[in-house]
């Protein structure tokens, strides 16, 4: 497993293909211009009650969160046959209610 070092965290982009009326899946990639994507927290865990504070800012994160984050950052690793993004804190643009 990989484990973030200081302010960064390590995400899974969030995937999804349509399906049209005949069957065919069009990936995400074919639709969206945008390279603002849907992300799942895969670490940190936690950091105590999953709140991190670092340069005075407070992050609500923890493990399964659904967070946005540009895909044109961050640094790509792929580990057994898995994607992951790893971000630094300050990159990640919102955090997902739903």
């Amino acid at each position: 497993m990989i484990k973030p070092m200081g302010n960064r965290i390590l995400v899974q982009i969030n995937k999804k293909s349509e399906k049209t009326s005949t069957g065919i899946f069009i990936p995400d990639t074919a639709g969206s211009q945008s390279s603002v994507k849907l992300a799942t927290v895969v670490a940190p865990e936690h950091y105590g009650d999953s709140i991190l504070k670092n340069d005075g800012i407070i992050y609500e994160l923890s493990k399964g969160d659904q967070i946005y984050v540009d895909v044109k950052d961050g640094i790509t690793i792929i580990e057994d046959g898995e994607e992951y993004k790893l971000y630094l804190f300050e990159n990640i643009l919102a955090k997902s209610e739903k």
